[in-house]
């Protein structure tokens, strides 16, 4: 009763874009198609779809150490019971680089 062997396609992109001074944003985009063979989901598809938008705020001017604030979203549409679902993230932290 497993899913057996599975094909993906995948489209991504991402996209940098300096808003002013120190603060940047960042646009991220991802879309997948699985396809099942085998099992109780032969030819059937999944579709998985991610998208984010975070901002940066680079605190010394150096790229260092930035303040950073984000939101994704992850949807996955499914014909097989129990599998959908869409899940929303925030987050904001501190990332240090040395």
């Amino acid at each position: 009763r497993g899913l057996g062997d599975v094909y993906k396609r995948q489209l991504y992109g991402s996209v940098d874009h300096r808003l002013y001074g120190p603060l940047s944003a960042n646009l991220a985009y991802q879309y997948q198609i699985f396809t099942f063979f085998q099992g109780d989901a032969d030819s059937k598809r999944d579709k998985l779809m991610t998208m984010g938008l975070t901002f940066i705020y680079d605190i010394l001017g150096n790229g260092s150490l930035n303040a950073e604030a984000g939101y994704s979203l992850d949807d996955l549409s499914s014909p097989l019971g129990g599998r959908e679902y869409s899940r929303h993230r925030g987050f904001i932290g501190l990332n240090y680089s040395y």
